[in-house]
């Protein structure tokens, strides 16, 4: 650039690894209210050198580049965190429906999923953050000699350019979360849907009702419940002599279900472990039971739910018999596989 060169910033063009430099360039200096400022640039301008030159136009495009992806990358994180905390502050969706839980499951499934993403992307900011910094640093020694660099030198450009393209895995993982979370709580507000229905038709037996009942209807209640399942019910009430079995019912594939009904007043006492005690000592051996099920619309003692555990007698009580009596949910399903050793109270 010669001392005759009109004032200006030159446009430079990389043609085939020379440089070229347009003097017709619109790019002209600013006029700064200070005079010696003005004439400060415009001789640094005028000694410039084509490798000056260039190493300027290579710092601005790193440096514009680096930017460019650090607001992705922060674009990304404001959104990650957004949802993030929404899954986190997911509350009980309608205690009174047998999936709230489930709901609130899902949510922490996805605040899971979410939290790894978020976490990345953090880090990756801060990255972004650093190298942007690094080139910052190296605004006032830009020279040739800055990108005189051997093919195997670290550049925070390639660095920023990995960061993007873990960006882009970052957002596919973050889609595929929210994707599969949505579906999930779709197919949650179908089978809530369904719960609410069955609950108004005249299938539905409330706690409430059970309360109401005496322990002759409870008995028959139980019977009604099996037979709503698909069970073929053969003995629908207990009484004397019915050896600890109030009802027996048999499963489609032929497995014989006994249960020993207690019905409680609200507020009194729990069901002993002495009523555990006569239903193992009968349902199996007097019985030939497959599966053996107490149920109450009162409580057990911790005596009868340990001794129910240890001889495999399922316990039917509160929010179990609920999904069974009002929501419909079949009894197997709410007592969980029969194959295990027993069940909780």
């Amino acid at each position: 650039m010669g001392s005759s060169a009109r004032l200006g910033l030159a446009v430079v063009k990389a043609q085939g690894g020379l440089i070229h430099i347009n003097w017709n360039s619109r790019v002209t200096l600013p006029v700064y209210e200070e005079p010696w400022l003005t004439q400060s640039v415009s001789a640094t301008v005028r000694e410039a050198t084509d490798d000056d030159a260039l190493a300027a136009f290579l710092y601005f495009y790193e440096g514009a580049l680096v930017r460019l992806i650090l607001e992705k990358l922060q674009e990304f994180h404001r959104l990650t965190e957004e949802e993030h905390k929404r899954a986190t502050k997911l509350g009980p969706r309608r205690p009174d429906s047998p999936v709230w839980a489930q709901f609130r499951h899902r949510g922490r499934e996805l605040a899971e999923s979410l939290h790894a993403v978020c976490s990345w992307v953090q880090e990756a900011v801060a990255s972004a953050e650093e190298i942007l910094d690094g080139v910052r640093e190296e605004a006032g020694a830009i020279a040739a000699s800055r990108f005189r660099r051997t093919p195997e030198s670290d550049c925070g450009l390639e660095r920023a350019i990995r960061l993007e393209s873990e960006l882009e895995e970052a957002r596919l993982r973050f889609a595929a979360a929210m994707q599969e979370h949505a579906q999930q709580v779709h197919e949650l507000a179908l089978r809530e849907e369904e719960f609410r229905t069955f609950r108004a038709s005249a299938g539905s037996i409330s706690i409430a009702q059970l309360h109401a009942m005496t322990p002759y209807e409870f008995e028959h209640a139980t019977a009604v419940l099996a037979r709503r399942d698909g069970y073929e019910v053969v003995r629908g009430k207990g009484g004397s002599h019915d050896l600890g079995a109030d009802v027996i019912a048999l499963t489609p594939d032929g497995r014989k279900i006994v249960f020993q009904c207690k019905h409680r007043q609200p507020g009194s006492r729990a069901v002993g472990s002495r009523v555990i005690q006569t239903l193992n000592g009968t349902a199996r051996p007097v019985h030939n039971a497959d599966i053996v099920v107490a149920v109450t619309n009162g409580s057990f003692s911790k005596p009868a739910s340990s001794l129910a555990v240890e001889q495999g007698i399922y316990l039917m009580c509160g929010d179990q018999l609920e999904r069974w009596a009002t929501w419909g949910i079949p009894l197997l399903e709410v007592l969980g596989d029969p194959g295990e050793a027993g069940a909780e109270a």
